[in-house]
């Protein structure tokens, strides 16, 4: 297969996974982390008998998708992490 064909392959399959994946688990991520952060009663059934406040184990929440090229370029930069190179298999 020519290379632009390939490249244009994996960048379909990457925005696929973009949509169905990767944006999908950041989201149920700070669904489930914001709620600890933001609620000061949550932690309060963790709290011991003091009056100090508890505070939440959670100061920040932090998610970095990659914008295509960069996976492109990291691929091309790592090929023994990526041996499959651009196959849609490199993105697991």
């Amino acid at each position: 297969m020519e290379d632009s064909a390939l490249l244009k392959e994996f960048l379909g399959e990457y925005e696929k996974y973009y949509r169905e994946v990767l944006v999908p688990t950041r989201s149920e991520i700070e669904d489930t982390f914001n709620p600890w952060k933001t609620d000061p009663d949550y932690w309060a059934a963790y709290s011991s008998k003091s009056k100090l406040p508890v505070p939440s184990p959670i100061n920040r929440v932090w998610a970095n998708i990659k914008r295509p090229e960069s996976v492109v370029d990291k691929i091309f930069r790592k090929p023994v992490d990526f041996p499959d190179s651009l196959a849609p298999r490199s993105l697991s």
